[in-house]
């Protein structure tokens, strides 16, 4: 079964064509949890956009049924779905020759995927564009087909949406409400309860019946409304209806806004101090009024006074300063200073490649590792999940980068929400040396955004090993993520 990253389909791999050469595949995003559909980032090169493709494999007939779904579906235009662009099947856009039995484009998503555990405040926020958009087409008689968290991204205004329509037969609307609540069970625990295929979902712990434990028994702090929805979801879809899964999140998230103060505040009331009553005010209240306002007039002649004496003085400086000027420019001749040399500032180095660096073991997912140098810090690359924290399992794990050329960099910035993690900058004679032929020339403990680590040692190289040796988190979940990697050198 293939895992995230990995295509289903034969002969697929990013920068082949498909949609008979219009659509170029950039990065495998995972697959269904069947296996016979394949999640694509690509680029469609007749508009030169950037698309999301749910690539279809195995027996044509399955695959008919799921693109005959998608085109009653290409109307529905809600903001937590993205957009179906195409529809695509073999003989109409597919060529025959093509590992593939049709393919959906829809609206490229950016953002980044759905990880959790995420703030309580913010699951309701999160899971209200999905669960709005599950209602809708339930009454318009569709199935979204939320069957996976490789289905899902959260889009950069916030909110989780749909970013791979295509329904596989068999899917009914009872396995969307399965899918809201795995989804809200994600956002919660940062598992998802569902097939072992995604990766979420190894490790949770089941019952002897296979039954996953509400959320609110896995993370201290989640609200039992919240951790009871989740389970009934999951466990009684038919007991629920997607309208009634919208209306309590939305009104457990507005609850969790008044709580945190949040929602339809008062306006704040600013009071000038020594402020001049109407002359409708004098008279009224106070019978001390009217003679605290004849304190506040003086004081405002005297600051008058003042700021008129001070705005002569100001004048005859200026005046005295411009003659002063004249007068020298026409008499002496100012001395020349010999200009001083300027040090070129610090060059910003691009990488032309990045591969995971492993000592022990499988790399953690290699095919992201890309994401790490793409220029976007929505997205990142991430170490698996580890029940402890390094060295118990391995002394480490990181990311070899390479550059165009030999440089001497003076500082890496490492963008991370791993705050916490602990990294050692490193010079590496290759892709893959050993530990001991590689030299620490800097090193720091992650904050969450950016982290900037000047390197107290200057040499020249072609690679750096950014190597973490510490990872986030606690209890049996322990990770670290890269968003993003810059570098600058001496030139």
């Amino acid at each position: 079964m293939a895992g995230p990253g990995r295509s289903p389909e034969p002969g697929l791999l990013p920068g082949a064509l498909v949609g008979a050469g219009r659509y170029r595949l950039l990065e495998a995003l995972g697959t269904d949890p069947a296996g016979r559909m394949g999640f694509w980032r690509a680029r469609d090169g007749q508009l030169g956009r950037e698309v999301a493709l749910t690539v279809l494999a195995g027996p044509p007939g399955p695959a008919q049924v799921t693109l005959e779904r998608v085109t009653r579906a290409a109307g529905f235009v809600h903001p937590g779905t993205a957009r179906i662009l195409d529809v695509l099947a073999v003989g109409e856009g597919v060529a025959a020759a093509e590992p593939v039995a049709g393919i959906v484009a829809a609206a490229w998503t950016r953002g980044q995927p759905v990880r959790g555990p995420v703030p309580v405040a913010q699951v309701g926020r999160l899971m209200a564009p999905l669960a709005a958009a599950v209602a809708a087409a339930h009454q318009a008689g569709l199935v979204l087909g939320l069957d996976g968290p490789r289905r899902l991204r959260v889009a950069p205004e916030g909110g989780l949406r749909l970013a791979f329509p295509g329904p596989p037969p068999g899917l009914g609307a009872r396995d969307d409400i399965v899918g809201l609540g795995g989804s809200l069970y994600l956002l919660l625990t940062g598992y998802w309860p569902g097939p072992a295929v995604a990766a979420e979902a190894v490790g949770l712990p089941r019952d002897e019946r296979g039954a996953v434990p509400p959320p609110q028994a896995l993370v201290a702090g989640v609200p039992a409304a919240l951790s009871g929805l989740a389970w009934r979801c999951v466990h009684e879809p038919d007991t629920l209806t997607a309208a009634a899964v919208a209306a309590e999140l939305e009104a457990l998230a507005a609850g969790a806004g008044e709580r945190q103060g949040e929602p339809d505040r008062e306006p704040t009331t600013v009071t000038i101090a020594a402020a001049e009553p109407s002359a409708g005010d004098a008279g009224e209240g106070d019978e001390n009024g009217a003679e605290e306002v004849r304190p506040a007039r003086r004081r405002s002649v005297v600051g008058m006074v003042l700021l008129t004496v001070a705005t002569l003085a100001v004048a005859a400086w200026v005046g005295d300063q411009v003659l002063g000027y004249f007068t020298v420019a026409h008499t002496k001749t100012p001395d020349v200073q010999p200009a001083r040399a300027v040090p070129a500032p610090p060059e910003r180095v691009q990488p032309t490649g990045v591969v995971v660096y492993n000592v022990a073991g499988d790399a953690d997912r290699a095919d992201t590792a890309n994401r790490a140098i793409d220029g976007d810090p929505t997205t990142g690359w991430r170490t698996d999940n580890y029940f402890q924290n390094f060295p118990i399992f391995k002394p480490g794990i990181g990311l070899v980068v390479t550059f165009p050329r030999t440089v001497t960099l003076n500082q890496v910035t490492i963008t991370s929400p791993s705050g916490g993690a602990t990294v050692e900058i490193r010079t590496a004679p290759s892709d893959n040396p050993d530990l001991d032929q590689t030299n620490a020339i800097g090193q720091a403990t992650l904050a969450p955004g950016d982290t900037r680590i000047p390197l107290q040692k200057r040499a020249p190289t072609q690679r750096i090993l950014v190597w973490i040796t510490g990872l986030a988190g606690g209890g049996d979940r322990w990770s670290a993520e890269i968003d993003e990697l810059a570098f600058t050198a001496t030139r």
